[in-house]
């Protein structure tokens, strides 16, 4: 992909997740990142969030315990 295809992805990606509650946000970058971390770095500035926020808030999320979900 190029560099306006990857903007592209980035900004439908958070256009999509529209009023998800946060952690929802944070978990969806935590997974982006460890598919790629220039990906997951590019969801969350383009959600006006960060990584570092998003593997904090890990320890917070509703999920934390569940097997396959964080």
């Amino acid at each position: 992909m190029n560099d306006a295809q990857k903007q592209a992805l980035f900004d439908n990606t958070a256009a999509a997740m529209g009023d998800a509650p946060d952690f929802i946000k944070y978990r969806h970058i935590r997974n982006c990142y460890r598919c790629d971390p220039a990906y997951g770095e590019g969801v969350a500035k383009a959600l006006g969030l960060t990584v570092e926020d998003a593997q904090a808030a890990r320890a917070t999320d509703p999920a934390l315990g569940q097997a396959g979900l964080l």
